[in-house]
């Protein structure tokens, strides 16, 4: 198996394995997978490099391969605004749950001094 099935290969894994994060449960299984798969993906790129432009142009699984790496760029894109997400709404969790906690935090305030400038 030369260096372009074996980038081909992992990357068909990679797409796979990234259509299938739906849920929470698995998620964090799912993203250790997907960070091994990336690993081994960019040692295989690595080593394309030392091959030719034209002996990668000639290689018939080479246009499968970018349609592959766009739809791979587009989940992990996906992913990563599904994971932004998740961490927005478990900041504003924190600040209402601190806020229920004591709920007349935000109203403290040094009210009621004054400062006379003219002494």
């Amino acid at each position: 198996m030369d260096v372009i099935e074996k980038l081909f290969d992992t990357s068909k894994r990679l797409d796979s394995l990234l259509s299938e994060i739906s849920d929470e449960s698995n998620r964090d299984v799912v993203i250790q997978q997907v960070e091994e798969l990336l690993e081994s993906r960019e040692q295989n790129l690595l080593s394309i490099e030392e091959l030719s432009k034209d002996e990668l142009r000639a290689h018939p699984l080479a246009a499968t391969l970018i349609k592959i790496d766009q739809q791979i760029q587009q989940k992990l894109d996906k992913l990563m605004n599904v994971i932004k997400k998740d961490i927005r709404d478990f900041q504003t969790k924190r600040k209402s749950d601190v806020s229920y906690s004591n709920p007349y935090a935000a109203t403290q305030s040094i009210d009621g001094r004054y400062y006379d400038s003219k002494k």
